[in-house]
């Protein structure tokens, strides 16, 4: 029984992931370094560039975030989906490339999803516009961290400024309907509700609930109305970040072959050990 729980198991790992949809895959690794990203998804950028990877990010190519100036905001902006989505799966990797000054920051990049809109200006770079908006702030040897929806602020901590930060998010764009998903922390199975969001960084939990919290509903309010995702930061705050390694896609990607062997051995090293307690027993 065990056993055929186990096959189950995998079967089902491998038949989710195999009906996910890639929307955005960058690396930047093609991309031509000094100038600004040309993925095909990409809807309008601003201060931003792509440039040669060191020090904890690697040496491969990322972007830079650069917003140098006091009178205009930077934007990387994405519509996925040849339509409005009711679920989307984010990832990326962040670092922080100005963060020697004190106190807590207040000049945050800005993650957020919003609507489905093919238009090429800048649309997420308010709270009004967003679902949800995930904040790094720039400044502080401890910098502070938001997830904010809307105007007010759902959850509020800090993270490790000096220390890449690898984000996974899961958005649920329905008002009835919950969403399943795979802990990143345990690999158990995991609800998210109607409405909201859960994100994991570093493969920690970000919050309370791994049920998520409920996110701002745009437009009339109906299901599957997401499709725009990116990176802002304010038109009057300077903020200096690196990213790479950006996926959406309607799901988590296909987990590596050694979760899958990690999964299997620890599901077989609990087999022996039942079947070790029942020949005990017998």
């Amino acid at each position: 029984m065990k056993k055929i729980s186990l096959l189950i198991t995998i079967m089902a790992l491998s038949l989710a992931a195999s009906a996910q949809t890639v929307y955005v895959n960058e690396t930047f690794d093609t991309d031509t370094i000094g100038i600004a990203p040309t993925d095909s998804s990409l809807k309008t950028t601003n201060l931003v560039t792509v440039q040669a990877g060191s020090g904890l990010m690697g040496t491969d190519n990322l972007l830079r975030f650069n917003d140098n100036s006091a009178s205009a905001g930077g934007a990387v902006e994405y519509n996925v989906g040849a339509s409005a989505v009711g679920s989307l799966y984010a990832s990326f990797n962040l670092f922080n490339n100005a963060h020697s000054g004190t106190g807590s920051g207040t000049n945050p990049i800005i993650f957020g999803v919003g609507a489905w809109n093919t238009g090429t200006g800048i649309l997420l770079n308010a709270n009004a516009s967003r679902n949800f908006g995930l904040e790094f702030s720039a400044n502080g040897t401890t910098s502070t961290l938001k997830l904010r929806i809307g105007g007010s602020a759902a959850y509020t901590t800090t993270y490790a400024p000096a220390s890449v930060q690898s984000v996974q998010i899961w958005v649920n764009d329905h008002n009835t309907n919950t969403l399943t998903y795979t802990r990143p922390d345990n690999y158990q199975s995991a609800t998210l509700a109607a409405n909201s969001v859960v994100v994991y960084i570093n493969n920690v939990l970000t919050g309370s609930s791994a049920s998520g919290y409920t996110i701002q509903t745009l437009g009339d309010g109906s299901d599957a109305t997401m499709g725009r995702v990116g990176f802002n930061t304010s038109s009057s705050n300077l903020a200096d970040f690196l990213i790479d390694d950006i996926y959406i896609a309607s799901a988590a990607p296909i987990p590596e072959p050694s979760t899958y062997a990690a999964i299997a051995g620890l599901a077989a090293l609990g087999l022996c050990v039942w079947q070790r307690r029942r020949t005990r027993q017998a």
